[in-house]
């Protein structure tokens, strides 16, 4: 029952961020920017209206 789940495409954008957010998200290790990633996806499903569609994802 495996399923392969090809990851949703990234944009490369600049954003401005206050230094201690960066230094605090550095300091956690590698991939710090995968989890700013994921705190901002975490509080735009919090905020969104609840028709919004899910994130999409393609089977394989």
């Amino acid at each position: 029952g495996a399923r392969v789940v090809t990851p949703v495409a990234k944009e490369a954008i600049s954003i401005r961020l206050d230094q201690d957010v960066i230094a605090f998200f550095r300091a956690s290790g590698p991939r710090y920017q995968s989890r700013i990633n994921a705190v901002l996806r975490s509080y735009v499903e919090q905020v969104a209206p609840t028709g919004r569609p899910a994130r999409s994802q393609r089977a394989v």
